[in-house]
């Protein structure tokens, strides 16, 4: 009974994320433009792996997507549960204040949430506030730096998305039944 329910959801899915993934994986057997597509199988992977030039780039990019993603769970997933239980506790004043303020980012286009960091992370805008708060030393050009644009980009993609696990730990947190926290305090449990 609940298959019809399911049907839009699946098919919204089907024609959105599923067949372009396989369509790609399919094009990515063939060697040539649209027009004068030829078959090639597994050429192109055996030159993305051989060949130096792809290599070298593919491994950087597959480097810099893993760094991405530590950075990204770890300081997202972290946030979210400090920032969950802080918003679960009953005596916190001023809650869906900060429910807001933590969940408001995620709904900014990420146009508009790279250009408003870009601006402040460019050291011609943001040295004038930071001197005069004696922070000087951090107005540096930091997506223009190698050694600290990835890191920049992973932790501004972390501000913008961090209400997501935010929400969904509170969700899990209200739902934890009473019973537990009761037979915690009879134990001796503390807030920690």
């Amino acid at each position: 009974y609940w298959i019809p329910y399911i049907l839009p959801a699946l098919l919204i899915y089907a024609v959105f994320m599923a067949y372009p993934l396989l369509d790609s994986i399919r094009l990515s057997l063939y060697t040539g433009s649209t027009s004068d597509r030829v078959f090639a199988g597994f050429a192109n992977y055996i030159r993305l792996f051989t060949d130096a030039e792809h290599s070298t780039r593919y491994w950087n990019a597959f480097g810099n997507t893993c760094i991405f993603f530590v950075i990204h769970m770890l300081v997202q997933n972290v946030l979210g549960i400090l920032f969950s239980v802080l918003l679960t506790n009953p005596s916190m004043r001023g809650r869906k204040i900060y429910q807001t303020i933590i969940f408001v980012p995620t709904t900014f286009a990420v146009l508009v949430t790279g250009y408003l960091w870009k601006l402040l992370l460019n050291p011609v805008w943001s040295k004038p506030f930071l001197t005069s708060i004696g922070l000087a030393g951090l107005a540096k050009p930091w997506l223009g730096l190698e050694s600290t644009a990835l890191v920049a980009v992973a932790l501004v993609s972390c501000w913008q998305w961090v209400g997501i696990p935010t929400m969904m730990f509170v969700a899990a947190l209200l739902n934890i039944s009473e019973d537990l926290y009761e037979a915690a305090d009879i134990e001796g449990a503390n807030g920690w």
